[in-house]
């Protein structure tokens, strides 16, 4: 604003109030003194919103509401972004902008390693990637929300996501494990997983491929994004980021099963999962079914 007074009064008058059913934040934009910030925290910062911290671990009850209340405690919080799989279960993780640097280093040296619904928190400065330190065949695999996301093959069916999560934490931060699982709710020996730190993601790509675990031989590779523009326009809505490719099939005879199928589609390649229409004594088949590839 041009006037000093004038621009006293909006923000008394205009901060912390409701607008649009959201509670606004209005203050003097701060100079930031670049020489008291380490290096490796400087690209966390958004002219916008402030200092961005990335949360890991909050459970899956959290909210933006909770995650707000945390962080307040150590300053100002512009804005928080919980991942969300639906209105009322959490991802496990979340972003929040703090205002000053002093404020989001209170809440990363408070909150880090903290108890957050029986959880324990890893709490730090988000860094902004620089592509060119990236392998460019793995670029398509980040996510900016939850990391770098790798695909594991021939996983025993026992895997849980908490032996998943075992087994790739020795390598670094695991933002997230998603095990595919069939109708009896075991593993069909395929999951994703997710890491935020690419050196990280690396280093567990190059430790468990190839590697045994359980009696089967790991397959671990980066995930790649489906260029969608390169298939046939009437066969792109089959395409599921989680499950792959959706083929139906009909005309299966009554006795086949979801591993007979199983089976026969894995001739051609990696399937996620098959489901089967089965009629109500779950005993014979309805003749159709869904079998998804990677």
């Amino acid at each position: 604003m041009a006037n000093y007074d004038d621009a006293c009064k909006s923000i008394e008058a205009l901060d912390k109030m409701t607008f649009n059913e959201k509670k606004l934040q209005v203050r003097f934009k701060a100079n930031v003194d670049w020489d008291k910030i380490p290096m490796h925290h400087r690209s966390s910062y958004d002219t916008r919103q402030g200092w961005c911290l990335y949360a890991y671990n909050l459970g899956s009850t959290a909210t933006n509401g909770t995650v707000g209340q945390l962080f307040s405690k150590y300053g100002t919080v512009n804005s928080i972004q919980v991942a969300m799989h639906n209105p009322s279960s959490c991802k496990g993780y979340g972003f929040v902008h703090m205002s000053s640097y002093d404020e989001a280093s209170r809440a990363v040296e408070a909150l880090n390693e903290a108890e957050f619904n029986g959880r324990t928190l890893q709490v730090r400065f988000r860094s902004k990637l620089k592509w060119q330190n990236f392998a460019e065949e793995h670029r398509s695999s980040f996510d900016p929300m939850s990391g770098w996301g790798l695909i594991v093959h021939r996983l025993p069916p026992n895997t849980t996501e908490k032996t998943l999560h075992e087994l790739f934490s020795k390598y670094g931060d695991v933002s997230s494990v998603h095990p595919m699982l069939d109708e009896d709710n075991l593993c069909t020996g395929i999951a994703f997983v997710n890491m935020s730190d690419y050196q990280e993601a690396v280093n567990a790509v190059n430790g468990l491929h190839d590697s045994e675990y359980g009696c089967n031989v790991l397959q671990v590779v980066f995930k790649r994004k489906v260029d969608l523009k390169a298939t046939p326009e009437e066969h792109r809505a089959a395409h599921d980021i989680q499950k792959g490719w959706g083929i139906f099939v009909y005309n299966l005879v009554l006795t086949e099963t979801n591993q007979s199928v199983h089976r026969m589609f894995s001739q051609f390649g990696t399937v996620s999962h098959v489901n089967l229409a089965m009629n109500t004594d779950e005993k014979s088949c309805k003749g159709y079914g869904f079998c998804p590839h990677v």
